[in-house]
């Protein structure tokens, strides 16, 4: 293997992983938020927010 075809690997690589990461982090991020919603929501702390 030489240094091109290791740099182009780790390049790719790279932009994978970093693509997974910003979709993983949004994920996270819109779950968190989601599960905020439906705890705030079901414990009634906002009288007008209710899923039902």
């Amino acid at each position: 293997m030489n240094n091109w075809t290791l740099t182009l690997l780790l390049n790719w690589g790279g932009l994978a992983l970093k693509k997974f990461m910003k979709k993983f982090y949004f994920n996270t991020l819109f779950n968190t938020v989601l599960l905020i919603t439906s705890i705030t929501a079901f414990t009634g702390d906002h009288g007008s927010i209710h899923p039902w």
